[in-house]
């Protein structure tokens, strides 16, 4: 460190990042669609619309027990939206159909509970990530996430497990977010064993009264209904540089 410095900066994790042995639960919960597309900055995105007025806040979390980075937990929350302007498609998968390549989740916020998560996940991606406390308890069909900063309450989430049985899926996970004056669409292919239920899926969102979470809050969140959970007992990825680089702006909504 050169004389005067301050504290060190700490080096970015080199990509890619390879997710070696994970858990995943994903669930995905009906809100209006009108606050959503406020929280969704980039006016070339359209948010994804299941039925007039509503679209999906998509939670998922991430036991990352061995990956190139060392272990750590995440729980990202988004919005599902598309690139390109199109008509009004009923909601997909938060996974992705392959023939709608552009469909994938707008990161709003992630949280990480890892340093060197947190630097991959806002240098590389540009996702608003922030360190907390996160704190996962399993059961065969049960997960329960919560999540803390500074000792006070963010969320909590409740998934319950779709099917006693599983399988072994592979399928791509889009994101998008925006670095600086870039908007990012980085595309991940996943092997997973697990299983997924649309009807009579059943998860819970809590938000507690903090500050980080309050645009959400104020949707009215914790009364939204369940429409989608997936269960990974096996979740492998490995997290890469962007697939496309969108100039900011350069499209109006």
């Amino acid at each position: 460190m050169s004389a005067g410095a301050g504290t060190p900066k700490r080096a970015v994790p080199e990509l890619p990042i390879l997710v070696r042995k994970a858990r995943a639960w994903f669930a995905s919960f009906a809100v209006p669609a009108a606050p959503a597309l406020a929280l969704v900055p980039e006016p070339s995105l359209r948010l994804v619309r299941y039925l007039p007025g509503r679209t999906a806040l998509v939670v998922a979390v991430f036991e990352h027990l061995d990956t190139s980075i060392g272990p750590y937990h995440e729980v990202a929350i988004g919005f599902p939206v598309r690139h390109k302007k199109s008509t009004a498609v009923p909601l997909l998968p938060l996974l992705a159909e392959r023939w709608l390549e552009d469909l994938g989740p707008w990161m709003y916020a992630v949280a990480v509970d890892a340093e060197v998560a947190e630097d991959a996940m806002m240098r590389h991606w540009g996702a608003p990530t922030f360190l907390a406390k996160i704190d996962i308890d399993t059961s065969p069909g049960r997960m329960r996430c919560t999540v803390s900063e500074a000792g006070r309450p963010i969320l909590a989430v409740d998934v319950t497990r779709p099917s006693p049985t599983a399988e072994r899926l592979h399928f791509p996970l889009r994101l998008w977010s925006k670095l600086d004056d870039e908007l990012l669409y980085t595309s991940l292919d996943v092997d997973a064993v697990g299983c997924t239920r649309k009807l009579g899926a059943k998860a819970e969102l809590t938000l507690e009264d903090h500050g980080r979470l309050a645009a959400l809050a104020a949707m009215g969140v914790a009364k939204a209904k369940c429409i989608d959970v997936r269960w990974f007992d096996e979740y492998r990825t490995a997290l890469d540089r962007p697939r496309a680089r969108f100039r900011v702006g350069a499209h109006a909504r």
